[in-house]
């Protein structure tokens, strides 16, 4: 099935949200819910699942491709809950119709439109499959493929609908969407990635140092590991800061071996080194005053 909204357009996204509960209690409930959300005819629900308190990149340019992956040349990280909904379309129905039909139920729920591409203007469809969704289902022919990517700001806050729609070349027509409902959980790790997506860095607090090895278990190492464990598409410098009486030679060289110590700590924590940068800029760009604020260490998204 896919959505349908009718006069209650302030209420679209967060039905959006609750169409996965609706369609597994049972088909019935959806006869009852008729008012707010119609059948699509002839489609099924193939998988589904959601996340909270993740990192989610929203496109909002078609790709393009970095060393061994591909990523939108425009993006917006927003951290929150995501849902992803995949419908296999009977093949009665095109991809066009499809994409027409989506756009109008977004449009008239008063979402605003931030971007969309049709075909191989996109970019590969592999690249679009693997690297930005991770459902290998949604390869297929590049000239079949459409994307959209609204804005819902009627709860108040920026939440985002993306639509991927692509005929395989079997012939076999889907329907993908992932709904983001903005803003973490109240817990630590939850206002951690939101401060680092708002900023794009962050100073990791109360880190000790015996000499300038990392002290085990430091600070806000922790919270750091739990946001990249759950967020994988991140990657991120770890920046050192120091001052004092010594040449700047030997306070940058103390500064690297410091944010090389953190960096090992995080790998050994089970973060991936390739995700990590360690810069030591010793003395250089202090950017605050104050002993413990001028020999920080930082975290700044790449």
């Amino acid at each position: 099935m896919i959505i349908y909204c009718q006069t209650v357009y302030k209420r679209c996204f967060h039905l959006l949200l609750l169409l996965l509960s609706v369609f597994l209690l049972a088909q019935p409930s959806l006869a009852q819910n008729q008012q707010l959300l119609k059948p699509f005819p002839n489609s099924s629900l193939a998988t589904s699942s959601s996340t909270p308190d993740v990192v989610y990149q929203v496109p909002l340019g078609i790709l393009q491709r970095k060393g061994n992956s591909a990523a939108p040349e425009k993006l917006v990280r927003v951290n929150g809950s995501v849902t992803k909904l995949l419908y296999e379309i009977s093949d009665s129905f095109n991809g066009d119709y499809i994409r027409d039909y989506f756009k109008q139920q977004f449009e008239q729920a008063g979402f605003e439109r931030l971007f969309a591409c049709d075909g191989r203007s996109c970019g590969s469809s592999n690249d679009w499959a693997n690297d930005v969704f991770g459902n290998r289902v949604l390869y297929g022919p590049a000239e079949n493929q459409f994307v959209m990517t609204y804005l819902d700001r009627s709860s108040g806050r920026d939440n985002y609908v993306v639509s991927y729609i692509i005929t395989r070349g079997n012939g076999r027509l889907y329907a993908y969407i992932e709904l983001v409902e903005t803003g973490g959980s109240s817990g630590d790790t939850g206002l951690f990635t939101e401060n680092l997506l708002r900023n794009k860095f962050m100073v990791l607090a109360n880190l000790r140092f015996a000499g300038d090895e990392l002290a085990p278990e430091s600070g806000s190492l922790l919270e750091l590991v739990s946001v990249l464990k759950l967020n994988p598409e991140l990657n991120v410098y770890v920046v050192a800061h120091l001052e004092g009486a010594e040449s700047f030679e030997s306070l940058q060289a103390r500064s690297q071996q410091r944010a090389d110590s953190v960096a090992a700590a995080l790998a050994t924590a089970g973060i991936d080194m390739s995700r990590l940068s360690a810069k030591g800029v010793g003395p250089l760009a202090p950017g605050c005053n104050g002993d413990t604020c001028r020999n920080r260490v930082e975290v700044v998204l790449r």
